[in-house]
């Protein structure tokens, strides 16, 4: 009889002919053959991971499902597992990595296969953002500019992500919101308003502190008009995990939310930026992928 488990990994191929087989070679070693069958599967186009991950799903060929790659490439393949049986990994390999942080998993190659290797399932909330699908946050305001400027970029990491931040802060003018949510309506002013499913907005910047991937409730963190003064409060807040403390931070919980403002000009979910958006509709999925995670 055969017990071995059965994973696949989604991979791009843009990602280095060098780094695949590094993976390749971890995988072998934390993953040996005696208990695992493993596939590679290589994506070859925008939106292949989903189209790979749904197939895999509805034949249930394989266990589990490891997107290699950052917050995208996961997005993209829990796209293709959502609601059914076929569990998610993840082996970090972007900038931010805002999922694998909010879950404890390694940001190394190693850890992370050991995760994977011990098989331990979560079930967890994930959520949509005009019909696209989140697993960390989407939001609009100043972080949706900074998705956008990102967007237009070949760098990835941390200081490009804070140079980015910088140069949009200086420029962009604070808007006008209003807000409904579970029945209750608000408007406000505010620099950016985020939905947080994860406390983890990447790069180790806790958007939403208190914020649980399987509570059923979604975060919604906005955050008035800063100077230079408060938003570098705001982003000391962030770093130690207190954000919703501070005064400047309206904090709410709800699972249906609806955000509208005739200067919206995007919206971002884990990430990824959508430009000239004047409405946008968030709700809750609870209990609506399976993910592994320490």
């Amino acid at each position: 009889m055969n017990t071995k488990r059965k994973i696949a990994f989604i991979v791009n191929p843009k990602s280095g002919t060098d780094r695949i087989k590094s993976i390749e070679i971890a995988i072998a070693k934390y993953l040996p053959i005696d208990l695992f069958e493993v596939e590679i599967l290589r994506t070859e186009f925008a939106g292949h991971a989903t189209g790979l991950a749904k197939k895999i799903a509805q034949t249930n060929q394989y266990e589990t499902v490891v997107a290699v790659g950052g917050d995208g490439t996961v997005n993209e393949v829990a796209k293709g597992l959502i609601n059914s049986s076929t569990s998610l990994g993840i082996v970090p390999k972007g900038s931010g990595n805002g999922l694998a942080r909010a879950c404890n998993i390694p940001l190394k190659v190693e850890g992370a296969l050991k995760v994977i290797a011990k098989g331990y399932i979560k079930n967890i909330d994930t959520a949509t953002i005009n019909e696209h699908l989140f697993l960390s946050n989407a939001g609009t305001g100043l972080d949706a500019a900074v998705a956008l400027e990102c967007k237009k970029s070949s760098q990835r990491g941390v200081l490009m992500y804070i140079n980015k931040t910088t140069s949009v802060f200086w420029k962009y003018k604070p808007q006008t919101y209003t807000i409904e949510y579970d029945g209750q309506t608000m408007t406000t002013k505010a620099i950016m308003i985020s939905v947080a499913n994860g406390n983890e907005f990447g790069y180790g910047f806790k958007i939403a502190p208190t914020a649980s991937l399987n509570d059923g409730w979604l975060d919604i963190m906005i955050i008035k008009p800063l100077n230079i003064f408060s938003a570098g409060r705001v982003s000391f807040h962030a770093w130690w995990g207190n954000l919703d403390k501070y005064s400047k931070v309206i904090h709410i919980r709800a699972k249906k939310i609806s955000i509208s403002s005739d200067k919206m000009e995007a919206f971002q979910y884990d990430g990824d930026a959508q430009p000239h958006q004047e409405n946008i509709s968030i709700e809750i999925l609870p209990k609506s992928l399976n993910l592994i995670a320490p």
